[in-house]
């Protein structure tokens, strides 16, 4: 909150190194310029396109390999990617999808591609294709793990056993017990992820694309380059994404809310 407060002054020319007293101009040029909004949509297209798909391949992973993931080498190796870094994670993305990385070349030596410069282009790239991958090899593994510890804490192999005593097909004790019953049971650890990742940094920063940009590097380069007066500006941009991180959790516990009654 103080945090908040301080930049709510900063924003409104009422501190800072240059500040001249009250003025809505900082929070005038932010909301007509229209980068902020690019960027929110952009970061929270990023976000849930990343979300969709790791949270895919999890609920697949943790309902089809259920006694594998009771292995500890299966859950050695799914802890293992919980560990690295964000920028060691960037990093290994450009190495491997980069235009000169590894599949390029392993591409050019299957006789795939005629250069490197034909492989296409996986990262720097406005689609993003990079970032997104990225949070994928981070968020599976965990989302993996989660969804099998709730689906064994909430003995939903019994409520499946139920069900299809009932007469009750796989996919519709799938469709309408299991898979609502893990991703509400998640949903925390879901939104936090979605937060996660628009507010990410070094990912969107090593592979992303200088325009259209992500939130955070967006806001970083106004507040830390050496034009001082951008800085209420970028204060004004780091409010707007908390009150959008707000109106998401409000949204999220809203509907969470609607669903259980």
């Amino acid at each position: 909150m103080i945090s908040a407060a301080y930049s709510l002054l900063y924003s409104l020319g009422l501190t800072g190194l240059l500040s001249q007293g009250w003025t809505l101009t900082y929070w005038q040029q932010v909301v007509t310029d229209g980068n902020i909004w690019i960027s929110l949509l952009y970061s929270l297209a990023i976000a849930l396109s990343a979300m969709g798909i790791s949270l895919t391949a999890a609920l697949y992973l943790s309902l089809r390999h259920k006694a594998a993931l009771q292995q500890k080498t299966t859950a050695y190796l799914l802890f293992l990617p919980l560990g690295i870094p964000a920028v060691v994670a960037a990093f290994f993305t450009y190495q491997m999808l980069a235009p000169s990385g590894l599949l390029s070349r392993v591409s050019y030596a299957w006789g795939l591609s005629e250069s490197a410069a034909q492989f296409p282009s996986l990262v720097n790239d406005s689609l993003a294709i990079g970032i997104v991958i990225t949070h994928i090899i981070l968020a599976i593994p965990y989302f993996t793990v989660l969804f099998n510890n709730i689906y064994l804490s909430e003995n939903v192999a019994d409520l499946e056993q139920v069900s299809n005593n009932l007469g009750s097909t796989r996919r519709q004790t799938l469709r309408v017990i299991v898979i609502p019953l893990l991703l509400k049971r998640a949903m925390a650890s879901i939104v936090m992820f979605l937060i996660f990742v628009m507010g990410s940094y070094e990912i969107p920063l090593l592979l992303g694309v200088s325009d259209p940009r992500m939130l955070s590097p967006l806001i970083a380069d106004k507040m830390f380059r050496f034009d001082l007066t951008d800085k209420p500006e970028a204060h004004a941009m780091l409010l707007i994404y908390l009150l959008s991180v707000i109106a998401i959790n409000l949204f999220v516990l809203k509907r969470t809310r609607l669903y259980a009654s």
